[in-house]
């Protein structure tokens, strides 16, 4: 068994020149990024002379790198063009590949593809002009340097102020006025209860992954690829210690009989999986990232997704892989139970906070009204609080920061001071960073009972481990999983894969809406243990349901459409640690 692959620590030896074999699956975006990532991952030294200039020395070692052998004249043709265009070797490397993906053209340049490539793209791109200091500092005066924000972010203030009482903002919402069944509870869970025994004092909360340093979306080819093999790894070598399995070293593309394999599951077409069109993409150690078909008829009951990581049991014809046994399941150890002396209540609502026919945030006011009547220890906020695709955002006459402080201020002044409020960002917030994991919102002013949490996030309360996130996860997964066989509940089985695959979102490639980061998603997104208590808004039905000792709780969203939603409200009662907190918790969704 490879040790490497099993091993409990997410890392894993990542060959650089396994994975060039892949490159012919690089769309023409994504080349470019490809080759930047060897530099930092071979440490090329570009202080040095030889790591800065075009020469067939470092050409070479370039195309080196990518297992790609070229003749003598063909180097010599490279620099030429290097030289001509002031390019450096690294950066033409990448125009090569981008050129080559582009093309459908070999990896292997020939002279001819090279004349193409530059009467097409090179010949074409602006030649650098020698900057002195003066005139550097004239074009810095004159040309400023512009940082992308969203559309409308900042509105002209010489506006006439008018222009507010003329929109919908300040119209209330019919539907939202007359809705019905207002504070009614519309799913119950766990032991009947009336909400009012709490504990009286302040509480320890402990925030995990608060703060969420270095750049994001920066990252290149083969450092998403290895975050992708690191976390699959991890969670293979979990499933084969369970089910006591030995992985057979053999390549894909060249051993025929039985194996034992492990990888990710792909597909060659996008949206919901086709039993078809079902591939496993092998680890890069030791299958090269090589991919195999998988034939499916012998299993008659089976879940899988895109991004799913499975090990395999089977035949191997070369052409196909005929599946006698997944295996999927390796369930996440418990959170140590909690010696609760005082009864914990919480309140969770989720976003949108407004209705589409304005920005008046109506919703808010019955939220508040039952906070202060209900009185919970911890009001949880789950974004989004300003949503991008809201149709009256480019009517605000105000940045979107500080109209999102007025609304955070607003809810601060109704809420009492030995309360505390965890606020949780959304990639859908038009205000914040839009890359999942989300980095915590950024507030001017600071409160001395309010959390800034990011998402997905963890706290530890009195020693109750809540987690969540605002991805809807659920969604995304029902909408491209495959199901063989008769499953009784659906939505419980969607949860599984969250706990099987240690991850608070699996699924990859990621749904449309989602800017995903790699790199944050296997620092900040992975699960070592399952929560007492996970939090998880869904456009599903509203829900609440145990699964891995853990309740999952669906509140769903505070609006649904231009009338009111649902929020729950959770509590966890004292008792010692051989009880279960599972067992301890109750939960009602109520209707807003």
């Amino acid at each position: 068994m490879n040790q490497d692959l099993i091993c409990s620590s997410r890392k894993t030896t990542c060959q650089v020149g396994d994975f060039c074999c892949q490159l012919s699956t690089i769309c023409h975006w994504q080349a470019p990024i490809f080759a930047r990532f060897f530099t930092s991952t071979f440490q090329f030294d570009k202080t040095s002379p030889n790591s800065t200039m075009s020469t067939s020395e470092d050409l070479s070692l370039q195309f080196k790198v990518l297992n790609v052998s070229v003749a003598p004249r063909i180097l010599q043709r490279c620099e030429e063009l290097c030289l001509v265009h002031s390019i450096p070797a690294e950066d033409f490397i990448d125009q090569w590949l981008a050129y080559a993906a582009s093309n459908s053209h070999a990896l292997a340049p020939s002279v001819d593809a090279l004349d193409r490539m530059e009467r097409t793209e090179l010949q074409k791109q602006p030649k650098p002009q020698p900057v002195t200091p003066q005139s550097h500092r004239m074009i810095m005066e004159t040309t400023p340097i512009h940082t992308p924000v969203r559309q409308n972010l900042q509105v002209e203030m010489t506006e006439s102020p008018q222009r507010v009482e003329s929109t919908p903002l300040s119209v209330l919402s019919e539907s939202f006025s007359n809705r019905s069944d207002a504070g009614a509870a519309v799913h119950s869970f766990g032991e009947s209860t009336d909400f009012k025994e709490r504990c009286s004092r302040n509480l320890s909360i402990k925030m995990h992954n608060s703060s969420v340093k270095g750049k994001y979306m920066h990252e290149k080819f083969l450092a998403k690829r290895g975050c992708l093999d690191a976390m699959s790894a991890w969670v293979v070598g979990d499933i084969c210690r369970r089910h006591s399995l030995e992985l057979s070293k053999e390549k894909l593309k060249q051993y025929s009989g039985e194996m034992t394999i492990c990888g990710r599951i792909c597909s060659q077409t996008q949206g919901k999986l086709d039993e078809s069109s079902i591939f496993c993409e092998g680890l890069l150690e030791p299958y090269r990232g090589q991919r195999v078909k998988l034939n499916l008829n012998k299993i008659k009951n089976v879940r899988l997704f895109p991004g799913q990581s499975v090990a395999l049991s089977g035949n191997n014809t070369k052409d196909w892989f005929s599946v006698a046994e997944a295996f999927t399941v390796a369930p996440l150890p418990p959170s140590q139970a909690p010696n609760l002396e005082e009864t914990v209540q919480i309140m969770v609502a989720a976003g949108p906070f407004t209705v589409p026919e304005n920005l008046l945030y109506e919703p808010l006011e019955p939220l508040l009204n039952h906070v202060l009547e209900s009185k919970p220890n911890i009001l949880i906020l789950m974004g989004p609080f300003l949503d991008a695709g809201h149709p009256h955002l480019d009517d605000l006459c105000e940045s979107f920061d500080t109209f999102f402080e007025s609304i955070i201020d607003r809810i601060m002044q109704r809420v009492p001071g030995g309360m505390s409020v965890v606020l949780v960002p959304s990639h859908k917030d038009a205000h914040n960073h839009v890359v999942f994991p989300s980095l915590p919102y950024s507030l001017k002013r600071s409160y001395d009972n309010l959390y800034l949490a990011p998402n997905p996030f963890m706290l530890d309360v009195e020693g109750v481990v809540i987690a969540g996130s605002t991805a809807d996860v659920l969604f995304h997964l029902g909408k491209v999983e495959f199901a063989k066989g008769a499953f009784q509940d659906r939505i419980g089985q969607i949860v599984w894969h969250i706990f099987n695959q240690r991850s608070f979102y699996p699924l990859h490639p990621p749904n449309s809406e989602l800017r995903v980061d790699y790199q944050l998603l296997e620092q900040r997104a992975m699960l070592e243990k399952a929560p007492h208590v996970m939090i998880l808004p869904s456009n599903f039905r509203h829900f609440a349901k145990v699964m891995e000792n853990c309740v999952i709780v669906n509140p769903e969203r505070l609006t649904k459409g231009s009338g009111g939603g649902t929020f729950a409200k959770i509590e966890v009662r004292a008792g010692p640690k051989d009880n279960k907190v599972c067992e301890r918790v109750s939960c009602s969704i109520i209707r807003v």
